[in-house]
């Protein structure tokens, strides 16, 4: 038993891609649903639920940091691509073959991770920022609208 929890819980160590798929992706889903299907048993569960949720979200980060560490990954890059883009590591995780040569860190895998995500806010950017500048005219034409031939603002607009 304190095997499984070591596994489960400890950021320490390397797993292959079939511990992975065991412990990063299955038991969290695991944890997802048990604790989804306790919150729905009583009103007051809803924080045990929740509960689910974080040990599933502890168990899937603490084995995509020794997956990557197996993989030779950038573990930092991957860490944070965990928290911007969910499936993202997972998939690169499951893909990625076991390094069994001398462990080094990798720069081209950081400056290709960087990129991308730079590459994601801007598509971001390019949707956001005309829906922001269209929301704003819609706003300033309606205060426009709203001034009365005197100049003055009608307040009691209903």
């Amino acid at each position: 038993m304190k095997n499984i929890l070591n596994r489960l819980f400890s950021y320490s160590g390397e797993i292959n891609r079939l511990e992975y798929l065991l412990y990063g992706v299955i038991a969290p889903f695991g944890f997802v649903m048990l604790g989804a299907v306790i919150s729905q048993l009583a009103e007051g569960l809803q924080m045990v639920g929740a509960l689910f949720f974080l040990v599933a979200f502890s168990v899937a980060l603490s084995s995509l940091v020794k997956r990557s560490r197996d993989a030779n990954q950038n573990t930092i890059l991957m860490v944070v691509l965990f928290f911007a883009f969910t499936i993202i590591p997972v998939v690169i995780a499951l893909i990625a073959p076991t390094y069994t040569g001398e462990k080094k860190s990798s720069t081209r895998g950081v400056v290709i991770g960087l990129l991308f995500v730079i590459i994601v806010l801007g598509i971001l950017a390019a949707v956001a920022v005309p829906k922001f500048a269209a929301a704003n005219a819609k706003v300033q034409h309606e205060q426009v609208s709203r001034v009365n031939p005197a100049g003055t603002t009608d307040d009691h607009t209903p």
